[in-house]
């Protein structure tokens, strides 16, 4: 809630149509440090929503966001064509270069937590990226899903179908 929020936090810019999403990623994961409380041994689920991964796609210190995404699409061997239209969404990867970086911190944070080493972190999206074009009619389903835990022996990658649905019984399996 944005009761929740006090000063120095300000809301993110308003998209064109007058809306702001509310609190950047990294504000948001910020405040939900400073008011979580201490570790207990009782089980809990914290659910973040962030926003900053949507339309307008106007990250905290946007300049400095663009100009990382340049460096490293220069640094990437893509014909001009290819070059060309991924600088088309300047904006939208700019803010997952943000983005990325909010959910590093958090973390980060989150390690110095006791509860750290017994906790599983389910990282997702709702729906894909909109403005970035389709290459295949299989892209409109598919979002990003990462499972991160200490707890986790060695990185896999996963190449099945799956469903957002299958999230919920799966870690109860687990649990």
């Amino acid at each position: 809630d944005q009761s929740d929020f006090p000063s120095p936090y300000v809301k993110a810019p308003a998209s064109a149509g007058g809306a702001s999403w509310g609190f950047s990623d990294g504000d948001l994961f910020k405040r939900s440090l400073e008011i979580l409380g201490p570790a207990t041994a009782k089980p809990r689920l914290d659910v973040y929503l962030t926003m900053t991964s949507h339309e307008p796609f106007i990250p905290p210190r946007a300049s400095e966001y663009h100009a990382r995404f340049a460096e490293r699409l220069n640094g990437l061997p893509f014909d001009p064509a290819r070059r060309a239209e991924i600088q088309r969404y300047e904006d939208v990867f700019s803010t997952l270069l943000y983005t990325d970086e909010s959910i590093a911190s958090l973390l980060h944070a989150y390690e110095k937590r006791p509860e750290f080493a017994r906790t599983i972190f389910i990282i997702t999206g709702d729906h894909r990226l909109i403005p970035v074009p389709e290459q295949s009619a299989i892209d409109r389903f598919r979002v990003p899903f990462i499972i991160y835990s200490p707890m986790v022996k060695a990185p896999r990658t996963m190449r099945a179908v799956s469903s957002h649905l299958d999230v919920t019984p799966s870690l109860l399996a687990l649990l």
